[in-house]
């Protein structure tokens, strides 16, 4: 980890942060009317309203974005190993939805996100070596994605 105390440049640390929102808006885009989709399906017990994935989704995005920023200051081989991780994720996380809600293929989000989780570990591993509140800023995502894996169980057993 460098140990310099870098000063942070506000557009580089937009910019990671738009990309990790913008894959979260392709994801979306690509899986069309996922709000009345979900409003039909069978809920497993402690299943939000709908609206709360927007949101929760947005904050996890931004702190993924920080996270994926002050990896990408580091610089370093070990960095862009973590970075080249944390891309496969968001390309996962953007072919969930898709697969859950276009698709209605429970079993292969379910799978989708099986892979997510993997790399999200992966992901919280590296950082963590490289830079630990990068690594923290990530349990977030981690948490609310075992949570998905528990909905995601459940809408496969309800709804198939």
């Amino acid at each position: 980890m460098n140990t310099k105390a870098a000063k942070i440049s506000i557009p580089k640390l937009i910019f990671a942060c738009l990309i990790s929102l913008a894959a979260g808006g392709l994801g979306s885009l690509l899986a069309g009317n996922s709000f009345e989709i979900y409003q039909y399906l069978e809920k497993p017990p402690f299943s939000p309203p709908a609206i709360i994935f927007p949101i929760v989704w947005t904050i996890l995005y931004i702190l993924m974005g920080i996270a994926s920023y002050l990896i990408f200051i580091e610089h370093t081989d070990e960095s862009k190993k973590a970075l080249t991780t944390y891309t496969f994720y968001l390309i996962l996380n953007i072919l969930w939805p898709t697969a859950f809600f276009k698709k209605g293929a429970f079993l292969a989000a379910l799978l989708l996100l099986a892979g997510q989780l993997l790399l999200l570990g992966a992901c919280f591993n590296s950082y963590y070596h490289i830079n630990k509140k990068a690594a923290f800023l990530m349990v977030p995502t981690i948490l609310w994605s075992i949570f998905a894996m528990y909905l995601n169980v459940g809408f496969l057993f309800l709804n198939a």
